[in-house]
């Protein structure tokens, strides 16, 4: 298995289209106020996009846990790579939402700016507490980005943090989220995947898999 160097090399068109995205927002951020930019970004609907939004946001709810059972059959480190970098974003998600408490759009809308209409999906329950910061763009991110670091194929890397980034956007186009919480879920779903790479994870369990084998044999 390669070192954390060598993997982060590898995934550089991943690890560059996130930034660009990650720094492109954050510009963004600092050139709007956090309503602006929500009417900005959600206006914009169609029959087409309601629909595949509505269940393309989902998809990090159930997918990662699949994927990560299914990957067994392939490596015993990478479908622990992909289910554990969940559960690390999920924890620290869960730990800034009860510190920060922020509302929703929907709420925080109908208290502050109560004349505007935010556009809403049909059958999408629209919450209002805990906005900040976003738990599915945290996972969308965990999950591509353990997937990416299975690969060194560039179209794949470039594929996979593109799906990344059209989940993240997903939760501005339902109003579930505002930008800067995406921002931040996005930072927080990439750095679960590289805490696991830090503490070097995927070298111990093959580490750990041939000492076993050894014995066995």
């Amino acid at each position: 298995m390669p070192d954390f160097r060598e993997i982060i090399s590898q995934q550089r068109v991943f690890l560059i289209i996130f930034g660009v995205f990650f720094v492109a927002l954050g510009v963004l951020l600092m050139c709007f106020d956090k309503a602006e930019l929500h009417l900005m970004l959600s206006s914009n609907h169609n029959a087409f996009f309601d629909v595949f939004f509505k269940h393309y946001t989902g998809l990090c709810q159930w997918a990662p846990y699949v994927v990560g059972v299914l990957l067994v059959l392939y490596r015993y480190s990478a479908s622990l790579l992909v289910l554990l970098s969940q559960a690390i974003e999920a924890v620290m998600i869960y730990v800034a939402k009860q510190i920060y408490h922020a509302p929703r759009p929907v709420k925080w809308f109908a208290e502050n700016m109560p004349e505007v209409q935010l556009t809403l999906v049909e059958g999408v329950k629209a919450h209002s507490q805990f906005s900040f910061p976003s738990g599915h763009s945290a996972a969308f991110f965990a999950f591509f980005f353990s997937l990416s670091v299975l690969t060194s194929n560039r179209w794949l890397q470039a594929l996979y943090c593109c799906l990344a980034i059209l989940g993240c956007y997903s939760r501005i186009y339902l109003s579930q989220h505002f930008a800067v919480d995406i921002w931040a879920g996005s930072l927080i779903g990439v750095v679960s995947v590289m805490l696991m790479l830090i503490w070097k994870f995927p070298m111990r369990i093959e580490l750990l898999n041939q000492k076993l084998k050894i014995r066995k044999d």
